[in-house]
């Protein structure tokens, strides 16, 4: 554990001396039982230590799945205490964790809801695409946000919607641009706009992107055509 600190330390250090954030990866793994794997809380005090709460973001973070819920708990406070951005990659945690495992799978995921219940900023991504970490994917966040919600049995309309949230307004939180983003005015008018009704039904149509708008102006439009036959068509 002391290696582990002294590296943490030269992280913060570089961090502070240059104004920077700090995004790492972090306890990717299902074996709770090797300091390697558990270094997130570590990771929480050190955050809180030098001052830095709301800078520091981590990504997978999946030993966390694996640690008894009332062992998680006090870790989540401190993650929520110290504002730090857990970021599961869904694809990736799920294809490379178990695989050495004959029955029984883990999901190898953080523990989604459960940050979420002790007031963590959770935000997901897409990690390697189409590689040997991940030999599948198109960086489409909204086919992530479904393996997420699935993964995590996500099924309420609350928690749909904080799918959403964790593609949206999460990860503009962690990259500090709350200032800009969001629709109001006086703020960045870039916008992604699909064909959906309902937030909570979003992730669950896999809406299509119809327009991509940067600064007002529209970058690209997508157009999608469907044809009846006559049988089903209304008379």
């Amino acid at each position: 554990m002391k290696i582990q600190r002294n590296i943490l330390r030269w992280f913060f250090v570089l961090a502070q001396k240059y104004d920077l954030s700090i995004d790492m990866h972090a306890d990717f793994g299902t074996d709770a039982s090797g300091p390697q794997n558990t270094v997130v809380e570590l990771i929480a005090e050190k955050t809180i230590e030098r001052g830095y709460e709301g800078r520091v973001s981590l990504g997978h973070v999946t030993t966390l799945g694996s640690i008894d819920p009332e062992v998680a708990e006090p870790i989540f406070e401190k993650l929520a205490k110290a504002q730090v951005t857990i970021v599961p990659l869904p694809a990736t945690d799920m294809f490379m964790n178990g695989q050495a495992e004959r029955k029984n799978k883990p999901r190898g995921m953080a523990p989604v809801k459960a940050m979420l219940e002790k007031g963590v900023n959770v935000a997901y991504s897409s990690n390697n695409i189409r590689n040997a970490f991940t030999p599948f994917g198109d960086a489409n966040l909204v086919t992530v946000g479904y393996l997420l919600q699935v993964s995590q049995q996500m099924g309420s309309a609350k928690e749909r919607s904080q799918v959403v949230e964790m593609a949206t307004t999460s990860p503009a939180k962690t990259l500090e641009l709350t200032d800009t983003y969001g629709i109001e005015v006086g703020k960045h008018a870039d916008l992604n706009i699909f064909d959906s009704h309902t937030i909570r039904d979003f992730i669950n149509d896999q809406s299509k992107l119809r327009y991509v708008i940067k600064k007002g102006e529209i970058l690209v439009k997508n157009e999608y055509y469907t044809e009846l036959n006559a049988l089903l068509e209304d008379e």
